[in-house]
């Protein structure tokens, strides 16, 4: 994650949208906190990745079940 805002501040979007994908590939997908965090929706909002990895986030935080 910190990889992918690193890359996003520095308007490196495409990179930033790999290391968001990167981040799912180890299983993290805090939907709450990446669907608030203004950085990534105001440098990434015209990247298709970016749209994909918040709809896999989603689905995945839908998705949990805590036993």
């Amino acid at each position: 994650m910190f990889m992918a805002y690193a890359n996003a501040l520095i308007n490196k979007k495409e990179e930033a949208v790999n290391w968001l994908n990167k981040s799912l590939d180890f299983g993290y997908a805090p939907y709450p906190f990446i669907s608030k965090l203004e950085t990534f929706h105001k440098v990434l909002k015209d990247e298709k990745g970016f749209h994909e990895y918040l709809n896999k986030v989603k689905k995945r935080a839908e998705e949990f079940v805590v036993d």
